[in-house]
């Protein structure tokens, strides 16, 4: 099983030709990739996704008190 993140990935990789097998090994880089930048904190996308998260699972903690 697969994650919905990387399947989208793969599946717009599939979209543009790319084999099937191929383009789940590539979105898995890629995954990959996005969680190493995520951790390190260095680019503008990556505080960007991290204040979106934080902000997101804030948001659903008071929702389900």
């Amino acid at each position: 099983m697969i994650s919905k993140s990387i399947e989208e990935r793969a599946f717009k990789l599939i979209q543009n030709g790319v084999e099937v097998l191929e383009a789940i090994k590539q979105a898995i880089i890629e995954e990959n990739k996005f969680i190493s930048e995520m951790l390190d904190q260095k680019t503008d996308r990556s505080k960007k996704a991290k204040n979106t998260i934080c902000k997101n699972v804030y948001g659903l903690i008071h929702l389900t008190n």
